[in-house]
């Protein structure tokens, strides 16, 4: 139950928004009683919520009296004061008479209760993993896991899907549904590697004999998670563990993620290092382009402009995705833009316009373009060019006409 506080923040927060819908909520309250109402619940203090709320018959004050009796741990309170009938505060009285009954053991309650559809999300995501909590306190196993898939088809992305797996994957096994057992745990291991059940989940794996059975591709994703957020440690022990573990032909791609890894965390001579040990034998195509473009991000991120430059043209040399194209194109523009070569960088900029005219990088294909126009004709011997002002004006306009563009209106215009 340690999850139930977050839910409270969602239904303090829901309640206070009731009460500022009407300069007087309380409509059985002078105005200086509501306010003392308002800053008792503020401090957190229920027994003072409960004194000033137990004999008030307006709704607002009933639903406030039961999350004061329920904060107090009086949860027979709860259940036996009589419903809240008020369509706004009768599904939050739901909600905690379904805490109170999970609170007090009584199974039946939780089972038979009826979640009412217009609570928010997270507090139907709560009542609902209690439902399934106590079908397994009941051994109605089946029916638990009845609940719990239909949990995950419900509430996408909720943050209880890892838990709601790992029950899930507990009851197959328990069923000897092990096929079944073996894909949840895979799941959790795969694409949950920040939460704390993954490492039970890693165990279970280990203990069904299976864990040695599950594809490089599996790891490699999972180790490309702990990357994206930051756990970069445990990325680097998973990394070098599977390492030592995998075929000789899947080493390659297991060593590109080392190179990848060591980029995220910008240890950018060490990618640098790889990617140039890498490059040295001849490798799948896939392979080469992922590896040229870690040596070229990592030669500009060292500050080595002109190699990095060198190594995006080589890039381009290569059949590549239109994805890397485009960035790569993009990274040349920017580097000769840096560098003050203008006359290159628009040179760059409109052939990133005309292959990408709907690419990630089209508003900047005209803006710079206009900027690095600007730049040459400031240095021109002799003054500006009158054509290639006239340029520049034209890609003005283009640009203020994409429908991307609303936000650099103002400065197309200045």
């Amino acid at each position: 139950m340690g999850q139930v506080s977050r839910y409270f923040f969602v239904f303090a927060f829901l309640i206070c928004t009731s009460c500022s819908v009407s300069k007087a909520p309380f409509t059985e309250l002078p105005r200086s009683d509501a306010d003392r109402i308002y800053e008792t619940v503020g401090r957190g203090d229920w027994p003072g919520v409960y004194k000033l709320s137990k004999d008030g018959t307006d709704p607002l004050l009933q639903i406030l009296r039961q999350r004061a009796l329920y904060e107090m741990k009086k949860f027979d309170e709860v259940l036996a004061a009589p419903p809240i009938k008020d369509f706004k505060f009768a599904p939050y009285d739901v909600f905690l008479r379904g805490l109170s009954a999970f609170e007090n053991k009584k199974w039946d309650q939780i089972r038979a209760l009826e979640i009412p559809s217009d609570l928010p999300a997270p507090l139907r995501e709560r009542l609902t993993i209690l439902q399934g909590e106590a079908l397994q306190e009941l051994q109605e196993t089946e029916k638990a896991r009845d609940v719990y898939t239909l949990f995950l088809k419900k509430f996408k992305n909720s943050p209880f899907e890892t838990d709601v797996l790992f029950r899930l994957a507990d009851i197959e096994f328990s069923l000897h549904n092990n096929e079944k057992a073996f894909d949840l745990y895979e799941q959790i291991y795969r694409f949950h590697p920040i939460d704390d059940s993954d490492d039970i989940a890693l165990q279970k794996l280990i203990h069904l004999g299976r864990f040695s059975q599950i594809d490089t591709d599996v790891h490699l994703s999972r180790i490309l998670r702990l990357q994206r957020a930051a756990r970069f440690k445990r990325a680097e022990r998973e990394l070098s563990a599977l390492q030592t573990s995998i075929s000789k032909d899947k080493l390659p791609r297991v060593q590109l993620a080392g190179g990848q890894l060591y980029f995220a965390e910008r240890q950018y001579h060490k990618s640098e290092i790889a990617a140039r040990k890498a490059l040295r034998y001849k490798l799948p195509a896939n392979l080469e382009i992922e590896w040229r473009q870690i040596l070229a991000s990592s030669l500009v991120r060292q500050n080595q402009p002109d190699p990095g430059k060198l190594e995006f043209q080589r890039l381009l040399a290569l059949r590549i995705p239109s994805t890397v194209e485009e960035l790569a194109l993009y990274k040349l523009a920017m580097l000769a833009l840096d560098n003050k070569n203008y006359l290159e960088a628009s040179n760059y900029f409109e052939k990133l316009r005309k292959k990408f005219p709907k690419g990630h990088h089209t508003e900047s294909a005209y803006w710079f373009a206009v900027w690095a126009i600007y730049e040459n004709e400031l240095a021109r011997p002799g003054g500006a060019d009158l054509g290639e002002v006239k340029n520049a004006l034209k890609l003005l306009q283009e640009l203020s006409e994409l429908p991307t563009a609303k936000s650099l209106l103002p400065q197309i215009i200045y």
